[in-house]
């Protein structure tokens, strides 16, 4: 799996999920990560909006640093996610925050991602269990907007 493939299918999930609760289909709760010493006590649902540059994915134990400005999300109050790379718009779609658990569906594929986040000291952390596990850890820092739509 490359890195854009990991962090594609990681909101690619969420969306699907916020589309089924925007159309009052009922929805399973999110099953929990078993890896819990990384999850924060308390979480706000507003904490992950805003606008946040790729800085590195891990998987396995093996951490790809992003060469600055590769990829971009901006996460809306209304539950909108863009996706930059380079810049330029990627992709788009919705999202839904509650508590540590994120939920993230993408227009290009449809399906809703269920992850774990936290916003720390400038940082958001978003975690996956891809299969048993194994976790996608992805890590992005607070940055200006500087992309295009």
């Amino acid at each position: 799996m490359t890195i854009r493939s990991l962090t594609v299918a990681l909101f690619a999930t969420a969306i699907v999920l916020f589309a089924s609760v925007a159309n009052a289909a009922p929805r399973p709760a999110p099953a929990p990560l078993p890896d819990r010493e990384h999850m924060p006590q308390t979480v706000e649902a507003d904490d992950i909006q805003g606008h946040w540059e790729l800085v590195s994915i891990s998987f396995n134990g093996q951490t790809e640093h992003a060469p600055a400005g590769a990829m971009a999300f901006a996460f809306d109050a209304d539950g909108t996610i863009r996706m930059y790379f380079q810049g330029q718009l990627a992709d788009q779609g919705v999202y839904q925050a509650d508590g540590p658990n994120l939920a993230i569906t993408l227009n290009s594929d449809k399906v809703t991602e269920q992850s774990t986040y936290r916003v720390e000291n400038g940082t958001l952390t978003i975690t996956r269990e891809i299969q048993p596990g194994q976790y996608v850890i992805i890590s992005l820092s607070a940055a200006e907007a500087t992309h295009r739509d």
